[in-house]
């Protein structure tokens, strides 16, 4: 094992395998959105927003028509039963490795929801005939059936099964309404069941350590949701492409590839401060269960809620250092509310990315206010780590 690595080189050299640190314009989105093991999107705005912090001159259009025009790109319940954008082609790895453990979560929900399993079998054959060529919303398909049954669900549970998938919302980016098609017509020449489940979770822990490295067992588990038992396999498998090093102060064996030491060891920190607003449950800072590695403690209650859910932050070469919002209002803003003192260079990239992301959000020129208060998001209501500054 080598020397320890001090975590501020570690920090700079995984925002910049994020492509948080000097990305190209020209980075194609399946590429980055390949680099950065996907991109959170159980909230819509999220997979935007963390695209915008990480592709310069992003636009809306970009994703949207990656996913529900040239299908590069793809909505899946993957990892911890979440729903992640992710490149296409990667559909039939993460349905192997994840597939069976989101399946049976939606399948006991729609049995919870009133649907029974004979229920299902009638439903779903009819579903797939009505879409067949077609593209529905759930209320749409609904009307059809002319059923009182939870609908919704059995449309979750299909997705999950790689019959459907969710095609263009109803209304607009932020709409949480899809319309849906069948997955055999959008993504003809995938199949679901090419992969053997135990190489597809190997294949699924190196892109975690790709993407996330230096990374320990703890964190694996966490990001897969697929167990202890199932990870170390997959640990085992991989161990001839994996080397372990220690982080300066901690205890934990760290993992990662190999072939990635080199650029981690020539890493160049220094000079301007990098500066990064990324939207809540990003994938970068909900990759890890031990957040300590870029967020201070004294912080925690300001950025993560009781469930451990994390809200827009602002961070500076790699550490947390603020929160960010938006108000959507007659005359819109964006807020940020800083933890401590950053130099003035620091402070200029904040108000310019801070003014973008609210400019991109509202589609049309905002102001900028600084917060010097805000309650804490462990003491109120669930989902306020979705507007963290709503009281400023």
């Amino acid at each position: 094992m080598m020397d320890c690595i001090e975590l501020n080189s570690v920090n700079h050299y995984v925002v910049a395998k994020q492509h948080l640190a000097n990305s190209p314009a020209s980075a194609a989105l399946t590429s980055v959105v390949r680099d950065v093991a996907g991109l959170h999107a159980s909230n819509t705005k999220t997979p935007y927003l963390s695209l915008l912090a990480r592709v310069p001159g992003f636009k809306k259009e970009q994703l949207h028509n990656a996913i529900y025009q040239g299908h590069s790109l793809a909505k899946i319940r993957c990892v911890r039963k979440t729903l992640y954008v992710h490149c296409a082609e990667n559909l039939p790895l993460l349905y192997a490795a994840t597939g069976s453990t989101v399946a049976k979560a939606s399948e006991n929900y729609m049995i919870y929801r009133g649907v029974s399993l004979a229920d299902y079998e009638v439903l779903s054959e009819r579903i797939l005939r009505m879409l067949a060529g077609s593209s529905l919303t759930a209320a749409q398909i609904k009307d059809e059936l002319v059923t009182d049954l939870d609908i919704s669900a059995v449309l979750y549970y299909m997705c999950d099964c790689g019959l459907l998938v969710r095609d263009s919302p109803v209304a607009g980016w932020l709409d949480k309404q899809h319309r849906y098609s069948l997955f055999s017509e959008v993504y003809p020449s995938l199949n679901l069941a090419a992969l053997d489940e135990r190489d597809a979770v190997a294949a699924l822990v190196r892109e975690y350590i790709a993407a996330f490295g230096p990374v320990t067992d703890a964190d694996i588990v966490w990001w897969t949701g697929l167990g202890k038992i199932r990870v170390r396999s997959a640990l085992r498998s991989l161990r001839s492409e994996l080397i372990d090093v220690r982080i300066c102060g901690q205890s934990d064996r760290y993992h990662m590839l190999e072939d990635h030491l080199g650029a981690l060891r020539d890493l160049q920190s220094g000079g301007s401060p990098n500066v990064n607003l990324l939207p809540a449950l990003d994938g970068y800072v909900m990759g890890y269960t031990d957040r300590s590695r870029f967020l201070d403690p004294k912080y925690r209650d300001r950025v993560m809620d009781k469930s451990g859910n994390i809200t827009n932050v602002v961070m500076v070469d790699g550490q947390i250092l603020g929160v960010w919002d938006v108000a959507d209002e007659t005359s819109p803003s964006v807020k940020v509310h800083m933890f401590e003192f950053v130099q003035h260079l620091a402070g200029e990239k904040i108000y310019a990315q801070a003014k973008e992301a609210g400019e991109f959000i509202c589609g049309r020129e905002v102001r900028f206010r600084q917060c010097d208060k805000m309650e804490p998001l462990e003491s109120r209501p669930a989902g306020a780590f979705m507007a963290p500054l709503s009281g400023c």
